[in-house]
């Protein structure tokens, strides 16, 4: 299986180590050299420069030591190493041997049905599964392809991040008394009540939308130069319908509240704030102790 690497990542002798052997024993070559080229089809692009000196690493033992460009186009490579051995005569002889790895915007992760499941949802939810329809205004990825993703725009939101924004919209929920106590997070997905679903997704994309709304911030910028005045502000938006999908998790969370009468002999005051919906409210000094009275245990 090839290894997958991302974007500026400097590989280590357990990603491209290469052994030489002489009868059955590690050997040093003379030389070792390796060459790095983009495979697209039948077309090959060198990457950096030829013949670069590779690193030993013990006797026999050696590995080609290079950082991924920033701007390297994803998709499939070859690691391409030249070495010279002497033979038993003394003459020496080139050699070559190959490997192959992928560069990718992000390294896959394996997803369980329910999880594949909540994050196409979610993904549908924020309007982001599918790109190259809905992002008409969205420069197409210079290399025509994104590994893993689509062919002309990539998603603003990959899977992994999904999943953290789930995470986090089921530590939300299990904080709250609906939850009763129990333990819900990104690896039990498949336990939550399906009824519970709406409010975990309206929670996981104000996260989400939180998140983006983040990033633009550094991304802002306002100029006039000549009267031409240009102001760039997509923050405010992301986090504007942030705020939309948190309200609608707190009535989804008024509904499900709703049809519980009672809990524990407490009757259920409904009320919940923004981002974190809280349980019943306990009004009255001595209404806890009342409780906790000979008369009810």
């Amino acid at each position: 299986m090839a290894s997958i690497f991302t974007r500026k990542y400097i590989t280590r002798p357990e990603d491209t180590s290469v052994y030489f052997y002489v009868d059955h024993i590690l050997r040093d070559p003379i030389a070792v050299h390796f060459t790095v080229y983009y495979v697209d089809g039948s077309v090959e692009r060198m990457i950096g420069v030829p013949e670069i000196e590779a690193t030993r690493v013990s006797t026999g033992v050696w590995y080609a030591r290079f950082q991924i460009p920033e701007d390297a186009p994803y998709g499939d490579y070859r690691l391409d190493f030249t070495y010279t051995q002497r033979s038993i005569d003394g003459s020496d002889i080139e050699s070559s041997v190959s490997q192959l790895f992928e560069v990718a915007s992000m390294i896959p992760v394996t997803m369980t049905a329910s999880q594949i499941t909540y994050a196409d949802s979610l993904r549908t939810l924020l309007r982001d599964n599918n790109p190259d329809a809905y992002y008409r205004f969205a420069p197409p990825v210079a290399t025509n392809i994104i590994s893993g993703f689509t062919e002309e725009k990539g998603y603003l939101w990959q899977d992994e991040e999904l999943l953290v924004f789930i995470d986090i919209a089921l530590a939300s929920f299990e904080s709250t008394w609906t939850a009763s106590g129990a333990s819900y997070d990104i690896n039990r997905l498949s336990l939550l009540n399906h009824r519970y679903k709406a409010y975990v997704l309206y929670v996981a994309a104000a996260e989400a939308l939180f998140a983006e709304a983040v990033r633009w911030i550094s991304e802002e910028f306002t100029y006039d130069v000549e009267g031409h005045s240009l102001s760039i502000d997509r923050h405010s938006k992301f986090e504007t319908m942030a705020g939309a999908f948190y309200d609608r998790a707190e009535k989804e969370l008024e509904k499900i509240q709703g049809g519980t009468l009672f809990v524990r002999g407490v009757k259920a005051r409904y009320g919940i704030s923004r981002g974190a919906a809280l349980g019943p409210r306990i009004s009255g000094p001595g209404l806890l102790s009342y409780l906790q009275s000979s008369r009810y245990k």
